[in-house]
């Protein structure tokens, strides 16, 4: 879990350069970063750890017999 943090800015960087072009890849940089004092990258970094850990916690209640 830890080396998440490392590796979450290295696939949104990898995800916006393959998946739209320079320019908008610019844009939606320029959006995340207005819409948060943070580094877009740490912002999106910390809502998917977050949600990582959520998800763990939820198999490990499932494991142990309980209902969600």
């Amino acid at each position: 879990m830890g080396s998440l943090y490392e590796i979450i800015p290295e696939i949104m960087d990898n995800t916006l350069s393959k998946a739209m072009s320079l320019d908008d890849a610019r844009k939606v940089k320029l959006v995340l970063c207005n819409s948060s004092t943070k580094d877009y990258a740490d912002n999106l970094a910390d809502i998917i750890v977050g949600r990582i850990k959520s998800l763990v916690l939820m198999k490990s209640g499932l494991m142990a017999g309980r209902s969600i």
